[in-house]
């Protein structure tokens, strides 16, 4: 029963999401193929690089769960996963324009980590002897440690006390759109909150687009992009997006090429539509051979008209 349960969900979600799962699956082709030339074209070139492999397998393997978790109907569980894949990424814009101080840092975090999973045994099992080996701190080591990275090394290895922090430091480095979306994200103050950011990441991309018609008494309403009731979509346009902004970062930090940073853009443009919110209203009022609301450039009978 519960098999047959899942199956029906998924037909469901298949039929009703088909241009967004279709946008999805089209990034993460590409995201493959990428993968599978970038450590044959350039490969880690010092310790940062390394550091970014962990982030970009981090990415990329979430990016993958996300889609499961969409095609299992889980909406609030995959905006979860967007928040993660966001921090990964926001880490990895900084690596790329501070890499010695992310080879030191990284180091002194795990070590500092270790630290303190020993004194945490010696505390609870203080009969255990413990072998020696990594973590084996000073006391000035411990306290350098502490101001860096947080009395329980609870702060970002980067040294960023929260992900605003980190965000702060990487905006001037964002391309369009990521630098587009951070202004949005960033535009209400309660959007800061972090409880927040766990219940919807997607809201980095909830924004209007060429609003067209006065809508409940508030202009800018005609289109939006982002969560719907059922929190599917919105998941889904985060991954899209966050996914596509680190490909970009993959493909410019190891000189992959004009040529791959073009059809990452290609991807990004010819997709993006598939996550516009056409209002009825509109929809209603347009004729099968205008141009489609979404301004994606389409007919409506050919775009969101289907």
């Amino acid at each position: 029963m519960d098999a047959e349960r899942d199956r029906e969900i998924r037909t469901h979600i298949e039929r009703e999401f088909e241009r967004e799962l279709k946008a999805l699956r089209t990034l993460g082709d590409l995201s493959d193929r990428l993968i599978e030339r970038w450590p044959k074209e350039a490969g880690n070139r010092n310790e940062a690089d390394r550091i970014m492999s962990l982030l970009i397998a981090r990415g990329t393997t979430t990016f993958k769960a996300c889609l499961t978790l969409v095609l299992g109907g889980f909406g609030r569980e995959a905006q979860m996963l967007n928040r993660s894949m966001f921090e990964g990424m926001a880490v990895a814009h900084w690596v790329v324009v501070n890499p010695d101080e992310a080879a030191e840092r990284f180091k002194e975090a795990n070590e500092f980590e270790i630290y303190l999973m020993r004194k945490r045994v010696s505390e609870t099992n203080p009969e255990h002897e413990i072998p020696p080996g990594p973590g084996e701190l000073s006391d000035e080591e411990v306290a350098s440690a502490k101001l860096k990275f947080g009395p329980r090394n609870e702060w970002f290895w980067t040294g960023h006390r929260n992900i605003w922090k980190l965000v702060d430091a990487i905006q001037d480095q964002w391309g369009e759109p990521g630098r587009t979306a951070l202004r949005v994200y960033l535009r209400d103050e309660h959007q800061r909150n972090t409880k927040h950011m766990h219940a919807s990441a997607s809201a980095l991309f909830d924004f209007s687009l060429d609003p067209k018609v006065v809508r409940d008494g508030r202009p800018g309403m005609t289109i939006r992009l982002g969560a719907g009731p059922d929190e599917l979509d919105g998941a889904m346009l985060g991954a899209f997006f966050i996914h596509s902004n680190l490909l970009g970062l993959l493909a410019n930090h190891y000189a992959l090429g004009s040529e791959t940073e073009a059809e990452i853009d290609r991807v990004v443009v010819e997709n993006q539509f598939a996550f516009a919110f056409i209002d009825p209203g509109v929809a209603r009022k347009t004729g099968r051979n205008d141009p489609c609301p979404c301004e994606s450039g389409a007919k409506f009978k050919l775009c969101h008209g289907l």
